[in-house]
């Protein structure tokens, strides 16, 4: 098995494109997997000029976008905590000493 690795940091489909198509096709037609990142024109390019490879996405991204859905659901969480531990606050506040609870930690000896 034959590993091609083409790191590039120009994302401009173009030259990429112009770089793939010094490659000869018979050779192309050998490669049996690409690894991509995700973005639309990687895809597009490597179905083009490796069309009898399988694509797949590389293992960072992939990993990266599971973070980051899974960072998303967290600070909705904790958004939501510290507006109702605010309200809470805001309410102790407020109230007289004497009407606090006596396991309150707002309220003083």
């Amino acid at each position: 098995m034959k590993v091609m690795w083409i790191f590039y940091i120009n994302k401009d489909k173009s030259t990429l494109s112009s770089y793939l198509k010094k490659l000869s096709f018979r050779e192309n037609d050998r490669v049996e997997y690409v690894s991509i990142d995700m973005n639309d024109h990687n895809r597009d390019i490597a179905s083009i000029y490796f069309r009898n490879a399988t694509i797949v996405a590389d293992s960072y991204h992939i990993v990266k976008h599971i973070h980051d859905a899974l960072d998303g659901v967290r600070r909705r969480i904790m958004k939501r905590y510290k507006e109702k531990r605010k309200a809470m606050n805001t309410t102790a506040l407020i109230q007289r000493r004497t009407t606090l609870s006596e396991g309150s930690p707002f309220r003083r000896a």
